[in-house]
């Protein structure tokens, strides 16, 4: 294992003490501990799903996590790692698509939770972590799925403990994702009954099956608000937003942060549509560089008693009135593990192909429609790339 992975473990480990220390009557030991490295955005060239098949649990029950990695770009592999908090205990395991067998970890030291009423220990454990390494090329598309079934501590009762997926590619974290699940004493729709329900351990149990069915719906009515966002909404809605504007955001060339970008400024844009401001902010925000756009007006065409016409008269480029020329200048693409010359040449042209249509297709739908439009591309060099971005970002 890499020296960043190993020092990556180390900071989840950390952080196993804070994130799923109980919020009233467990307190971890040692508080203050880092929390530990974060991912911003997820554009990564591979994505994790982590979700649990129950979001409340009596402590002693048993509650499945899914994991889902999926490929957006070509990788030559990746490594999927699966935190099991202290106070979960790992009962089955398997990969839904395959035999492959994971790789078992655990934490250097464990974390101890006390009561604080009596400050006594009543949890002593280490995280374990569950690791898959795929090895097989993946293509935009590829889906695996992983299932892991969990006993939960009783000890944790009253707490809500956090598990945590992580996805890497060439031992570097790309994605990530943590689901919570909630431990209950007893279930909450118990208040909604007569009082002699209330030790009712059946009747508990039973409810806590609809608090469970109903928990996702309540969640969204409760944050429907955060879903219009564009800023705060999952990945997953933003092409829902979109399609609201009847935009298409569904090409590879749409990164999460773009399509943000793009429906943050939306309205000003729709404003603004068919102008030459509105059509250098959506290629900018699409390219990720100045874009610069040339009107090309009239060439010796003049009125009044010296007017003339003849060959030397042009309304435009090549003739063609109403011309505007675009510049546009590209990010060159990476080159993913694995691939040989021949299949990096191909996969390649089909990118570059797939970009362009994309640009003049966009071209095409924002302009005013009585102008037509050339468009001259310049494909920058990794390091003018880097230094480009680097320029175009705001101070401070």
């Amino acid at each position: 294992m890499s020296d960043f992975i190993q020092s990556e473990q180390k900071a989840a480990q950390a952080a196993d003490g804070v994130m799923d220390a109980p919020s009233t009557d467990l307190v971890p030991a040692e508080p203050g501990k880092p929390l530990g490295p974060t991912l911003a955005g997820r554009d990564g060239p591979v994505r994790v799903s982590l979700v649990a098949e129950q979001g409340h649990v009596y402590g002693g029950e048993s509650v499945t996590l899914f994991a889902q990695v999926e490929a957006r770009a070509p990788v030559a592999g990746f490594v999927v790692r699966i935190r099991i908090p202290a106070g979960m205990d790992v009962e089955t395991y398997r990969a839904v698509d395959s035999d492959l067998m994971p790789v078992f970890e655990a934490g250097a030291s464990p974390d101890i939770l006390v009561d604080p009423r009596t400050l006594a220990p009543i949890l002593a454990e280490t995280s374990r972590y569950l690791v898959w390494h795929v090895t097989t090329a993946q293509t935009p598309g590829d889906r695996h799925e992983y299932e892991i079934q969990v006993r939960v501590n009783p000890a944790l009762r009253g707490d809500t403990v956090r598990a945590q997926a992580t996805v890497y590619v060439a031992d570097t974290p790309v994605d990530q994702e943590t689901t919570a699940i909630e431990v209950r004493e007893r279930a909450a729709y118990l208040k909604y009954l007569p009082a002699l329900y209330a030790q009712d351990e059946f009747m508990g149990r039973f409810l806590m099956l609809f608090e469970s069915f109903w928990q996702p719906i309540e969640e969204q009515i409760d944050n429907a608000h955060y879903y219009l966002d564009p800023q705060l909404t999952p990945a997953r809605f933003l092409p829902w937003l979109a399609s609201w504007f009847r935009l298409s955001v569904e090409s590879e060339e749409w990164t999460e942060a773009k399509q943000r970008a793009l429906l943050s400024t939306i309205i000003w844009l729709y404003r603004k549509r068919g102008t030459k401001h509105a059509l250098l902010e959506y290629l900018e925000i699409l390219t990720g560089h100045p874009v610069e756009i040339v009107e090309h007006r009239a060439k010796d065409f003049r009125l009044g008693g010296s007017a003339r016409l003849g060959v030397g008269i042009a309304l435009g480029a090549g003739n063609v009135p109403h011309m505007f020329g675009v510049h546009l200048q590209l990010d060159p693409y990476p080159r993913p593990d694995g691939l040989d010359d021949d299949a990096w040449a191909k996969e390649q042209r089909r990118r570059e192909e797939a970009r362009r249509r994309l640009i003049e297709e966009l071209i095409a739908h924002e302009k005013p429609a009585h102008t037509h439009f050339t468009v001259e591309y310049e494909v920058l060099a990794a390091a003018d790339a880097t230094e480009a971005k680097a320029e175009a970002e705001p101070e401070g």
